[in-house]
């Protein structure tokens, strides 16, 4: 499934506008007390210590008193609020905490991992280390490695119930061999362990992630041992990290900080009687500095519609004028569209062509549903909301940037009769003054998210048969929950709240058997091979590597560099003073273009924060953009080429925080004792590891993938090795964790 979002600007009067922009800041105070409530459950902690939140829990928080304080969704600062607004509020923050405390969560199993890491191999260190030994300790590993393994295999056949005896194709011995050992099951054994042979084989294992390495250098553990450090000490300072805090739409969060940072000592005196008053504030000075450049942010949170029936769409017909005023004989059709909640206004629906057949969709959609659902007509004549190519939507004010065209900057100064004065004092004019309201210095978007299946008639089939197999299974108490199953069939013990969700239920399926509802135009989907996948590696100086690698023969078909890549061997006549060979490579050389240009952007920022008058800019970020574009455009064609059933991908979550703790390590081995010399050195080293962005490239990747019908796989990324190899590495990890899982 491919999910990708359209954004439309709307327009409106300035009085639904002014509307509302203050029912989003009443939304916004509202989240910014449920957030706070949050934090101050009495089970807060036990929610963090799980990593999750409860069903329903900021509902039953929001309906609940706290402190013998009344109710937040009875609160009469919040009585013109729509119940859609709250219902936004309740997810906003749900989606807010369930992140935040997964975050967490994650951050504290990855220290505790790294911390076990550390043990075993800092208490091997200090161990006397013979290398005429190192053979036999790589011998011993290898034994203890086969003897995990067989344990693990042989738990997992009493646990599928297969016969012990039974065969091992080609593709499960090489999955065994690359099984994964747990560190806790290898920290315990090499505590419960007193042969020094078998403690340093276990280290050895521990050090080279469950795999013997014949080839270990000794002399980088020590670099190894201080990154590991680093990012323990990392992860400390993140697991520290503030709760979540709501927007301050009326600035009273940045008063309070201000004051903060400009706060001085009660007396100045440095003398003996009050140095430690004048001490303390002095410690509090980067706190007081941070405080005030920690800017919250002002704008209303976004408005989520879950539910694509909470919007109506129209059409209207509107006459066109000319750039001169003038009325022309073609009328144009302009899409309207009214929100739940705000049905007394409308908005008018603004977007490029390209967007404009998506819009037009909704409302044919919305036409067809409406159409159907009149009164007098059976379920089997209706159709079913969730066919709909619009799948949620959200409301969200941005600020504008626009700069005014020439005739409106040269128009100044003209309306002096209209002055406003206030207690004496000349503030402009009325319409100066009404400009400077946010709901006129901001604009109004809308962002709908679709289903890109459904743009067609084979999308659209597959997609209603997922809805009429997941209902079926609900009602039929097909799930694994025994509870479930007995309250969905036991109708004896069903209360009255199950059984109208069972006829809900019931009269959605029934619609979605009306096959003729929605008619979508026809496309050939993609067929490819699940034996051949395309794997693409990620490196700092070569951005992609791909190698096309077919599992049942277990050889690699294609493999193509970035080079490759990016060069046109379909150039076959020269242009203008351009050769042949220019024109194949004009492409490829972007990359060295977009790297003079991050360099001279390094280096001009540099000199300009010297001087004190740095300015960010966004230079060179649409050039990476297009090479992202290029590379993923390119990498499909090969997959398509060859048929491959999917594309791998390096997993690159918390890639960031590894790289900056090998810079740091890096940093303090060659600059012991010198933190001036360690953070220029880590800059410099910086610069050079993020000069592309892989999380954008993935993305790029992942879209024109799916767009296509290619399924995207993601794997763990080897680090030692050639970028073939990596390439095809991941192809194979990939391939046998498929396996593995329709087991």
């Amino acid at each position: 499934m491919s999910i990708i979002t359209v954004e439309c600007l709307l327009a409106a009067s300035e009085a639904t506008r002014q509307h509302v922009w203050s029912l989003m800041v009443q939304h916004a105070v509202l989240v910014r007390e449920l957030l706070e409530r949050v934090a101050q459950h009495p089970d807060f902690e036990k929610w963090q210590s799980v990593g999750n939140l409860p069903a329903k829990a900021i509902e039953r928080l929001a309906k609940e008193s706290s402190n013998e304080e009344t109710p937040l969704l009875s609160d009469p600062r919040f009585s013109q609020l729509p119940d859609r607004f709250y219902r936004s509020a309740i997810s906003t923050v749900q989606t807010t905490y369930k992140s935040w405390l997964a975050l967490q969560h994650g951050q504290q199993q990855k220290r505790n991992r790294k911390q076990l890491w550390l043990d075993v191999v800092e208490d091997d260190l200090l161990m006397e280390h013979n290398k005429s030994q190192l053979d036999l300790v790589v011998e011993k590993a290898r034994e203890i490695l086969s003897q995990l393994l067989f344990e693990m295999k042989k738990e997992a056949t009493e646990a599928s119930g297969e016969k012990k005896d039974r065969k091992q194709t080609a593709s499960e011995k090489t999955q065994e061999k690359r099984k994964f050992i747990s560190l806790h099951k290898l920290n315990k054994l090499y505590n419960s362990s007193e042969d020094a042979l078998t403690r340093r084989a276990i280290a050895h294992l521990v050090r080279n992630h469950s795999q013997v390495n014949e080839e270990e250098d000794l002399d980088k553990i020590p670099l190894k041992i201080e990154k590991t450090r680093i990012e323990i000490k990392r992860l400390d300072q993140q697991l520290k990290s503030q709760l979540p805090k709501g927007r301050d739409p009326f600035g009273a969060q940045y008063q309070k900080n201000l004051e903060f940072a400009t706060e001085l000592p009660s007396n100045l005196s440095t003398s003996e009687e009050n140095g430690s008053e004048f001490i303390k504030w002095n410690v509090e000075e980067d706190q007081r500095q941070a405080a005030v450049m920690r800017l919250p942010k002002s704008l209303p949170y976004p408005i989520n519609f879950g539910s694509n029936t909470d919007l109506r769409w129209f059409q209207e017909t509107q006459e066109r004028k000319t750039l001169k005023g003038k009325r022309t004989n073609k009328p144009r059709n302009q899409i309207i569209v009214r929100f739940q909640g705000l049905k007394e206004h409308s908005f008018k629906i603004l977007c490029d062509r390209r967007q404009l057949p998506y819009f037009h969709q909704f409302m044919t959609d919305w036409k067809t549903y409406k159409e159907l659902d009149k009164i007098g007509k059976t379920d089997s004549e209706k159709c079913s909301a969730s066919l709909f190519l619009l799948r949620s939507a959200r409301l969200i004010w941005r600020e504008d940037n626009r700069v005014p065209p020439k005739s409106l900057r040269k128009k100044k100064k003209k309306q002096k009769n209209n002055t406003v004065v206030v207690s004496g004092k000349d503030v402009g004019t009325s319409s100066e003054v009404r400009k400077t309201e946010p709901w006129n210095t901001h604009r109004l978007y809308l962002q709908c998210s679709i289903d890109t299946r459904l743009l067609t008639a084979e999308g659209t089939e597959e997609v209603r048969q997922e809805e009429i197999d997941q209902i079926t299974k609900q009602l039929e108490g097909d799930s694994g929950d025994s509870r479930k199953k007995k309250t969905v069939t036991d109708k004896q013990e069903l209360s009255a709240g199950q059984v109208a969700d069972r006829k809900r239920k019931s009269s959605t399926l029934t619609r979605l058997n009306n096959k003729s509802a929605f008619s979508r135009p026809g496309k050939k989907s993609y067929q490819g091979q699940s034996n051949i996948l395309v794997g693409v590696s990620f490196s700092r100086h070569k951005p992609a590597t791909v190698v096309v690698w077919d599992a049942k023969e277990n050889r690699v078909l294609e493999t193509q560099t970035v080079r490759q890549l990016l060069t046109d061997q379909n150039v076959k006549v020269k242009k203008g003073n351009q050769s042949i060979v220019q024109l194949r490579f004009q492409k490829y050389r972007l990359i060295a273009r977009r790297r003079r240009l991050l360099r001279d952007k390094s280096l001009r920022c540099s000199q300009e924060q010297s001087q004190g008058v740095y300015q960010q800019s966004e230079s060179g970020t649409n050039l990476g953009l297009y090479l992202d574009r290029l590379l993923a455009a390119r990498i499909v064609e090969l997959a398509t080429k060859w048929k491959a059933g999917s594309i791998v991908i390096p997993k690159i979550e918390n890639i960031r925080e590894s790289i900056e703790s090998e810079i740091r390590a890096r940093a303090e081995k060659k600059f012991p004792g010198l933190k001036e010399a360690q953070d220029k050195y880590a800059k410099q080293f910086r610069i050079s590891f993020h000069q592309w962005s892989y999380g954008r490239l993935a993305t790029a990747i992942c879209c024109r993938a799916e767009r296509d019908g290619i399924l995207i796989e993601t794997a763990w990324q080897p680090w030692s090795g050639d970028l073939q190899d990596k390439a095809k590495d991941l192809a194979q990890t990939a391939y046998y964790n498929r396996e593995s899982t329709e087991r």
